[in-house]
């Protein structure tokens, strides 16, 4: 029993250590991209927020505002969106080509949304 009682508190400390490990929120940035093209927008969210409180590189915020997008949050969605317009990810790209290049991937998986059309036109100005 007692050893049991060690073990589970072992495993609650490396749990911890390992929630606020950076390697983790690359991961749970990228999980929210792919639960993007699963459909499970809300669970997408949860990932980006995740992800965000270590980490605010313009890609995550991008990732969040397009889960928020897909349930429907346009208002939520087209602020987040605003905010990176003018950023750079780390390699170079500019959002705004980040942003376009995910909803083409996107739609070409079948994930559509009649707002994906307004940010794009927010874009095109």
């Amino acid at each position: 029993m007692l050893f049991m009682i060690k073990c589970k508190k072992r495993c609650s400390e490396t749990r911890s250590e390992l929630l606020w490990d950076p390697c983790n929120n690359t991961i749970s940035a990228s999980l929210s991209y792919f639960l993007l093209f699963l459909k499970k927008f809300s669970k997408a969210e949860q990932a980006a927020h995740w992800a965000l409180q270590n980490d605010d590189r313009p890609a995550i915020k991008i990732r969040l505002a397009h889960a928020l997008l897909l349930q429907g949050k346009y208002e939520e969605a087209e602020k987040l969106y605003q905010s990176v317009q003018l950023a750079k990810e780390s390699g170079g790209q500019d959002a705004v080509k980040l942003i376009l290049d995910d909803f083409d991937k996107l739609e070409k998986f079948g994930i559509t949304n009649p707002d994906i059309g307004k940010i794009r036109k927010l874009f095109a100005k």
